[in-house]
């Protein structure tokens, strides 16, 4: 084995700059950039991540322009979505299912409306003023405000 990995790399080091190129892709991959969106008529300008955070889970109910806040999320499965609960909301994709689940039974709260992908929720987030999502940030265009951007 050892032999034929030599034969096909031509050295180790050939091999190990390979592994190094191939895991620093998929690195920058896997950490693209994710935009938190909001409506045009939306009042806020910029967030903060605990801000994010308290919107995005309900734990404030309406935004400061009187509007009711609609969370709305990408389908299970997404690295977009599963980045925005590791890096904004500090969870796991069990904990997040666990908090909606507990939410629901708890305060009668709804969790987000899942949608297919960026462009539906881009397509949410423009028709309710009360909207918030996160997307892929080269996925943004002006029929949205993007308020929030992490790497």
């Amino acid at each position: 084995m050892n032999k034929l990995f030599l034969k096909f790399f031509g050295s180790k080091a050939c091999a190990g700059g390979l592994l190094m190129a191939l895991s620093q892709a998929t690195m920058s991959f896997a950490h693209a950039d994710v935009a938190v969106i909001v409506n045009l008529a939306n009042s806020t300008d910029s967030m903060s991540k605990q801000e994010v955070a308290a919107h995005y889970l309900k734990e404030k109910k309406v935004w400061a322009f009187g509007k009711k806040i609609r969370p709305i999320a990408i389908k299970g499965g997404s690295s977009t979505q599963d980045e925005f609960i590791s890096r904004v909301l500090g969870m796991t994709e069990g904990d997040i299912v666990r908090y909606w689940i507990e939410q629901q039974y708890a305060r009668a709260m709804k969790p987000p409306t899942e949608v297919s992908d960026d462009s539906d929720v881009i397509r949410f987030v423009k028709k309710f003023e009360g909207a918030i999502g996160f997307v892929d940030a080269s996925s943004t265009n002006s029929s949205v405000k993007t308020v929030y951007t992490f790497k």
